[in-house]
């Protein structure tokens, strides 16, 4: 059954015989999946229904005519190890690979599943295996660098306990990546606490220097204090010493592609209390590239 689902595109179900441009339509849009809404009246239907009547490639069924196109049938399904399937949208998944069989694991809704696979496998753990990040929801894609590097360092089943925290999270992911950046975080535990208080931290994307910072606290911060200035005084006001004094009180840094500091209401004194960062050998870099 699992192979016949995966090739159900080799088969059209036909109810409506009353012509052959009603065989051919109905043919064209199962083995295709889509057709043109204004063209009924194309005679192309018409010639593809004759050719299916003279060529005699269908069954009869209780439920209409089945035909069958020249698609190989593709067994994609040994009877053990399943193959890919996105069934939901999925927030992250694997491929665990060994001794050339493979099985994809949504880690993230179904963490037991990675076990479950390893199993198939016929290996003791989902350690034992190859394991690559095959897809992930399309918002993430500021922290895969740093997922990466956890799978790498930390092994897949830490990997798996982090995308757990984090599935049902609305989460800044950019934010997250440039706070992980600015704390020099790498580990998934503490990948998790900085996801946990993530608003005590201010963002600037693309921030290059201490006027950039001035201007948004003056122009688009929201959070906390206000600081409000007139249009009119604009021109005689110093955005950079104003940044400069920002950067010193909030211990502001900028990192690769912004700024980052704490918050009015944060105060980042946790981050002395992180647990020791994995040791990583000499050449693996930093956790955000």
């Amino acid at each position: 059954m699992i192979n016949l689902t995966f090739n159900i595109h080799r088969y059209a179900l036909l109810t409506d015989v009353s012509s052959p441009a009603s065989i051919g339509r109905k043919y064209i849009l199962s083995t295709q999946g889509c057709i043109p809404a204004d063209d009924s009246d194309d005679k192309m239907y018409e010639n593809i229904g004759k050719q299916l009547i003279e060529e005699g490639k269908f069954k009869l069924t209780e439920y209409g005519i089945l035909v069958v196109n020249d698609t190989p049938f593709e067994k994609v399904y040994d009877g053990l190890n399943f193959p890919e399937y996105h069934y939901y949208d999925s927030f992250l998944a694997v491929d665990l690979e060994h001794e050339g069989k493979k099985e994809f694991v949504a880690i993230a809704e179904d963490p037991e599943s990675l076990n479950t696979a390893a199993e198939r496998l016929g290996v003791e753990s989902p350690e034992d295996c190859d394991v690559t990040i095959n897809s992930y929801h399309v918002d993430m894609e500021p922290i895969i660098p740093a997922f990466q590097q956890i799978l790498e360092v930390e092994g897949v089943i830490k990997l798996s306990q982090l995308a757990s925290e984090l599935a049902n999270e609305k989460m800044d992911w950019a934010k997250l990546r440039a706070v992980a950046d600015y704390s020099e975080v790498r580990s998934a535990k503490n990948l998790n606490i900085i996801a946990d208080r993530l608003d005590e931290f201010v963002y600037i994307p693309k921030a290059n220097d201490e006027d950039d910072v001035g201007r948004y606290y003056v122009n688009d911060y929201k959070d906390g204090n206000v600081y409000s200035l007139c249009i009119d005084m604009e021109e005689y006001f110093d955005f950079q010493a104003f940044g400069e004094y920002m950067m010193e009180e909030y211990h502001g840094k900028f990192i690769e592609d912004g700024y980052v500091c704490v918050s009015d209401y944060g105060c980042g004194e946790f981050l002395d209390e992180l647990e020791d960062e994995p040791e990583y050998d000499q050449g693996e870099g930093v956790i955000m590239t």
